[in-house]
């Protein structure tokens, strides 16, 4: 995965997997790093994934936002302002 530099506001990158081992090592090391540095971390998978990643983070789940795509993503034209550019707005970048 990459992630953003000091000139992008938002990367979306994709992460190929095989089960649910390959899964969660691709998410939470990413998700643990925004968490480390300061970041405000959403995520937004199905409701099954969102449990997976909630297992595995433990306790530093509850920093998170969670949001369940099977829901947030019912009407797609809505998940970039209704979900993506809503989360941003709540959480401005420092200075």
């Amino acid at each position: 995965m990459s992630t953003a530099t000091s000139s992008e506001s938002f990367v979306h990158p994709a992460l190929f997997y095989r089960g649910t081992e390959q899964y969660t090592a691709g998410t939470v090391p990413f998700l643990l790093e925004g968490l480390a540095a300061g970041e405000a971390v959403a995520v937004a998978v199905p409701g099954p994934n969102l449990e997976l990643i909630k297992a595995e983070m433990g306790a530093s789940a509850a920093k998170v936002k969670f949001l369940d795509m099977t829901q947030a993503g019912r009407n797609p034209g809505r998940i970039i302002p209704g979900v993506l550019r809503a989360f941003a707005d709540f959480h401005p970048p420092p200075g």
